[in-house]
C-alpha cells in the first residue's frame, strides 16, 4: 500500500517536471522529446533481456499497440501538455480525477454493466465539483475561453482521459494475457508515440526556442520526467493494475492531487484556487458515494480476514 502513494507522489513530482519545461518547450516538442527518450530507455533495458520488444513478436500486435500508443501516450499525452501549459498545475490534476467516472461510463457502454443509484449520484456529484472548479479562471486562461467560464485548456484536460482510459483498457487486457510486462508495453507504445509527435512537430512548427532559453532548468525537468514520470512511475501504475483493485487505485490516485498543489506551491509558487478544497472536498464525496458497494465488500473481507 505504502508503494502505491510513492509512485502517485512521484507521478505528482512527474507532473510539475512536466510544467516547468513546457515553458520553454511546444506541447509537440515536449511530447516527442518525452516519449522517444523513455521509450528508447525502455527498449535499450528490455533488448538483451526478452523477444518481447523485438519486431518478430510484436508484429502479431501491432495494430493493438498502435491504437494503445494514439489512445494513451500520443492524444492524450499531447491534450494534456496543452492544458498543462495553459493552468494551474494543482487544477489540470484536478480535472484529471473524473477517470473512475469516465471508466464506469464506458464499462456501462461496452459490456452493459449496471449503473447503481450509489453510482449514478457519484458521478452527479463529480461533475458538480468540476463546475465547481471550472468557476476558477486563472490569468493563463482568460483568452482561451471557449464559452462561458470554460476554455480550451480545461476541455483537453477531460478530452484526456476520456481517450486515455480506452487506452489502459487495453493495456490491462495485454498484461493479465501475460503477452508483455508492464515496462515491455510502455516502451514499445511511448517509442511509436514518439516517433509520431516528432513527425507532427516537425511538420507543423518552427523549433524555435525563447530567449535566453534555460538550458540547465529544462535539460533536468526533461530528464526528471523521462525517468521518473514515464519510466519508473507509470510503470509502476501499470503494474499496481495487476495486483490492485480498481476502486482502491481510483481512491488512492487522488492524492495525486494534493502532492501537485504542495508541489505547485513549493517549486513554481503556484497558489490553488480557492476553489479547489471545495472542489476536492466534494470530489472525495462523490468517490466515497460512487465506491460505497466496493468500500463495503472489501471491508466486509478484511473484517472476516480479522475473526
Amino acid at each position: 500500500m505504502i508503494a502505491v502513494f510513492v509512485g502517485f507522489a512521484l507521478l505528482a513530482s512527474a507532473m510539475i517536471a512536466n510544467k516547468i519545461a513546457l515553458l520553454s518547450l511546444s506541447p509537440t516538442l515536449f511530447v516527442a522529446i518525452r516519449m522517444l527518450g523513455a521509450g528508447f530507455l525502455l527498449l535499450a533495458y528490455y533488448w538483451g533481456r526478452t523477444d518481447r520488444v523485438r519486431w518478430s513478436y510484436f508484429k502479431h500486435d501491432i495494430w493493438l499497440l498502435l491504437s494503445i500508443s494514439i489512445l494513451t501516450t500520443l492524444i492524450p499525452s499531447l491534450f494534456k501538455a496543452y492544458a498543462l501549459k495553459h493552468m494551474i498545475s494543482a487544477k489540470f490534476s484536478f480535472l484529471g480525477s473524473v477517470d473512475p467516472f469516465i471508466t464506469a461510463f464506458y464499462a456501462y457502454l461496452l459490456w452493459g454493466e449496471r449503473l447503481t443509484g450509489a453510482k449514478i449520484v457519484g458521478m452527479l456529484l463529480g461533475l458538480i465539483s468540476l463546475l465547481i472548479m471550472f468557476w476558477a479562471v486563472a490569468p493563463q486562461e482568460a483568452n482561451l475561453l471557449v464559452f462561458g467560464r470554460i476554455s480550451y485548456p480545461e476541455l483537453a484536460a477531460l478530452a484526456a482521459p476520456l481517450l486515455g482510459r480506452i487506452g489502459w483498457m487495453l493495456i490491462q487486457y495485454l498484461i493479465r494475457k501475460e503477452r508483455y510486462t508492464a515496462g515491455q508495453v510502455n516502451g514499445l507504445t511511448m517509442s511509436m508515440s514518439g516517433i509520431a509527435a516528432f513527425i507532427i512537430s516537425y511538420a507543423t512548427e518552427a523549433w524555435i526556442l525563447p530567449t535566453p532559453t534555460p538550458w540547465v532548468s529544462l535539460s533536468a525537468a526533461m530528464i526528471y520526467t523521462i525517468v521518473v514520470g514515464n519510466i519508473i512511475a507509470l510503470t509502476m501504475y501499470a503494474y499496481f493494475l495487476k495486483y490492485h483493485s480498481a476502486t482502491f487505485l481510483s481512491l488512492a490516485g487522488f492524492s495525486v492531487n494534493f502532492f501537485v498543489a504542495l508541489y505547485g506551491w513549493l517549486l513554481l509558487g503556484e497558489v490553488p484556487p480557492v476553489h479547489f478544497y471545495s472542489a476536492a472536498a466534494v470530489m472525495i464525496l462523490a468517490l466515497i458515494v460512487f465506491y460505497a458497494q466496493e468500500i463495503r465488500a472489501g471491508y466486509t473481507v478484511w473484517t472476516k480476514s480479522l475473526t
